[in-house]
């Protein structure tokens, strides 16, 4: 047992840097392709073939898998959900904890009252009354970690949310989610006559008790007192944090409020359209500073009026555009099932990306790559031959240099 946890541990070291690279996205899972680009870059990994390998060998560890494929999206890759968790947890990637979970520590310290209770009305049982003495101060410091815990987590959402490549709309349900979520069910759990200060307030009644008991033995006494005065501590630190998490969010509550106008939509979609239709060598991006894809700030109409302004002068040094007289042939989706049927009517194959360059000439070099690793990496090592000198692949000015990948025929 010892020596597979050992190994798997070792295994989660090496792969360190990619599971990294994962916990950094904001969906913390990335596609199969995006896994194998970062994969390449890993030191032990020199080829995309050598990725794919790597990765599938994360895929099926044993006796856990390090990588697994998303049930709810298929093409992407995460990592399992204990090894993030732990992940997490070693590096201190903090997140957001439930207002039901200070409910359940709170309730915590309400059972361990009555105990109390029950014990000094009836017969004294002094080690039980140390028990709930030491299980109170235990969920104490709960409380106390997880006020300073959230703060540190609602800290790394904010500069997630300011530095997010999301559209404004989204990045304003991200921070309204904080609010609504974490801040406004905890704030009712910790405000003056909320959940725990009532219960705070009755554990202090019931640790006064105890210290002004005059036949429990002196060292229970000293430890109601010293834990009085904890919690004291603690409800006062619990209350800045949450306070100054409250003031965290607020500003960027309010930069998010002001709606963009139809002004500025318009000139978003108006950007959209001439860069879709085929119009980036105007560079407008760089004379027109939005983002035509996604909305990160909020401009006022007159800004934005501005701008409009100064492009009106603007005249692009472009040949003028001839209307095709024809319309352009249409490239069919290629997939890794189409190369497949054609290997089964072929011999060997000596360079499998050639093979899909030579028969599918209209397709772009990084789709026919792309295609070439997903029949690999289907094929699962079988029947695969490796050349041994590096070969180049060009394509409408791209080109990439590989190790030549051949499948044997039946």
């Amino acid at each position: 047992m010892v020596s597979k946890v050992g190994t798997y541990l070792n295994k989660v070291y090496q792969a360190l840097p990619l599971l990294e690279e994962i916990l950094e996205t904001s969906e913390k899972q990335v596609s199969r392709q995006r896994a194998l680009e970062i994969a390449t870059r890993i030191e032990q990994v020199k080829s995309t073939s050598d990725a794919a390998e790597y990765i599938e060998s994360l895929l099926l560890f044993s006796p856990q898998p390090i990588l697994e494929y998303s049930q709810l999206s298929p093409d992407k890759i995460l990592i399992p959900e204990k090894l993030n968790s732990l992940i997490q947890w070693i590096t201190k990637r903090l997140h957001l904890e439930s207002s039901n979970q200070l409910k359940a520590i709170i309730k915590d310290i309400e059972d361990q009252i009555k105990i109390i209770e029950d014990n000094l009305q009836g017969e004294r049982k002094i080690s039980r009354i140390d028990k709930s003495i030491r299980e109170i101060d235990r969920s104490r410091k709960k409380l106390q970690e997880i006020a300073i815990n959230n703060l540190e987590a609602i800290e790394s959402a904010i500069r997630e949310i300011e530095s997010s490549s999301q559209t404004w709309f989204m990045r304003q349900e991200m921070a309204q989610d904080i609010q609504s979520n974490h801040i406004e069910p905890m704030g009712k759990i910790i405000e003056v006559d909320g959940l725990m200060q009532r219960t705070i307030n009755l554990a202090a009644g019931k640790l006064r008790d105890l210290e002004k008991s005059t036949v429990l033995p002196l060292d229970i006494i000293e430890k109601a007192m010293n834990l009085r005065r904890a919690m004291d501590d603690t409800v006062a630190i619990v209350l800045s944090k949450h306070r100054y998490s409250l003031q965290q969010v607020t500003p960027l509550l309010k930069s998010l409020s002001e709606k963009p106008s139809k002004t500025m939509l318009g000139a978003i979609e108006a950007l959209r359209i001439i860069e879709t239709k085929g119009r980036k060598h105007l560079e407008l991006g760089k004379r027109f500073p939005l983002n035509s894809w996604k909305l990160n700030e909020v401009w006022n109409d007159e800004n934005l009026r501005y701008l409009l302004s100064g492009l009106s002068e603007y005249q692009p040094d472009v040949e003028s555009f001839l209307m095709p007289t024809e319309e352009p042939e249409m490239i069919s989706f290629l997939s890794a099932n189409d190369v497949k049927k054609l290997i089964q009517d072929s011999d060997n194959v000596a360079d499998l990306l050639e093979f899909i360059l030579q028969n599918y000439p209209l397709h772009e070099l990084t789709t026919c790559v792309d295609v070439a690793m997903d029949v690999i990496s289907q094929n699962k090592g079988e029947n695969l031959t490796f050349g041994t000198n590096r070969t180049v692949h060009k394509r409408n000015g791209k080109k990439i240099e590989v190790m030549p990948i051949g499948i044997k025929g039946n």
